[in-house]
């Protein structure tokens, strides 16, 4: 049992990191094809990944020491060759067959696949042929691994390649595809999770506008460097103003209301009269928003240098209009954070400039 424990436990130590890794790249993919994440979808989706992680943990888990002696065996291609050994050795009663080696590993070898026919046919809407398919090949995939010696990390297979495992990996496959209808009986099928996904995704969430804004502070981030390479005083007040102006205002100007950032995950801006959104409007949405979320906090912290080099009374001053500047600046995003998550109103910079995001995953306009 020991031997099972330990690569999954390292299977769940591994899987954050490579979550980590992953979400980004798939919430972008999500925002972009569905325009929502549904928690349904995330959960089978990350316990996908989790599963298959800890599939190949228990096949090449644990790792032997460097020096690996031959195998006087590599391969048995023998076709069913554990039933004849179960044979042999002439066993008598329920119990001693479940403490028999090869009656317990073939067990395990078909549970091993079993959860990957069941994602195969729930949220992939694979076919009984595809499912056998993918089943072997990911059998083989193991296989492989061991025969290889994890592709040539080690000299020689410190596992060996049996063609039965093989076989009831592939039936392990097929008998989650089988199982899979008893599932959809309490789980909304991949159609019901898309239509979700549609219908949730005509709502610009507060999560999709936070994603497209972190795309572009990158941009407002490489801006800010290039600038202060200038050894300009106030650079950040220079970048403000260009980002406004350029990336801001013209560049949505041009691209029908969108940022790079708001392109990336298909939303847009819209007049709330349903007017056509002049350049002034992106200039008010975007100067408001910037001021509050770039420019005071570079103000702070410019304040607060340069009041290390005064003396007092003076640095107190200095420390007294941050404390009243940062005062306000926490009660604007308190504010916000209710607006967003409670009142589920416009944010101020929206109602200053008359705009407010869409979503234009599959239409070119959804209800607001």
């Amino acid at each position: 049992m020991r031997a099972y424990i330990y690569p999954i436990k390292m299977g769940f130590f591994i899987f954050p990191i490579l979550a980590a890794v992953f979400t980004l790249p798939y919430m972008i993919y999500q925002y972009r094809k569905y325009g929502a994440m549904l928690f349904t979808r995330i959960t089978i989706v990350y316990s996908m990944i989790l599963y298959l992680l800890c599939a190949y943990f228990l096949v090449i888990l644990p790792f032997p020491q460097s020096d690996i002696p031959r195998l006087s065996q590599t391969m048995q291609l023998v076709p069913f060759h554990f039933i004849e050994e179960i044979i042999q050795k002439d066993l008598h009663g329920f119990i001693a067959y479940l403490k028999c080696p090869q009656v317990y590993q073939a067990i395990f070898n078909l549970l091993l696949t079993l959860p990957f026919g069941i994602y195969l046919r729930y949220y992939f809407n694979k076919k009984w042929y595809q499912v056998f398919l993918a089943g072997f090949l990911f059998s083989l995939s193991f296989e492989l691994l061991q025969l290889t010696g994890i592709l040539g990390i080690y000299h020689y297979p410190y596992r060996l390649f049996d063609v039965d495992d093989l076989i009831i990996n592939t039936l392990g496959a097929m008998l989650g595809y089988i199982m899979t209808p008893f599932l959809l009986k309490i789980l909304p099928t991949r159609k019901q999770l898309d239509q979700l996904s549609y219908d949730k995704g005509k709502q610009v969430s507060f999560m999709r506008r936070s994603l497209a804004f972190v795309v572009d502070m990158i941009f407002l981030g490489f801006a800010t460097v290039i600038i202060h390479q200038l050894e300009i005083r106030f650079d950040y007040l220079l970048t403000y103003f260009l980002m406004t102006v350029f990336y801001f205002g013209l560049l949505p100007y041009s691209l029908q209301g969108q940022t790079l950032g708001m392109k990336l995950v298909k939303i847009g801006l819209e007049d709330e009269y349903d007017r056509i959104i002049t350049f002034n409007q992106y200039i008010k949405r975007y100067a408001v928003l910037l001021m509050m979320v770039y420019v005071v906090p570079c103000f702070m912290i410019d304040a607060y240098t340069y009041s290390l080099t005064l003396r007092a009374p003076f640095y107190y001053m200095i420390w007294l209009e941050i404390s009243v500047i940062a005062y306000l600046w926490i009660v604007f995003l308190f504010k916000s954070l209710i607006t967003v998550f409670f009142k589920h109103d416009e944010m101020i910079y929206e109602k200053y400039s008359q705009t407010y995001c869409v979503s234009l995953v599959h239409q070119n306009k959804h209800s607001r």
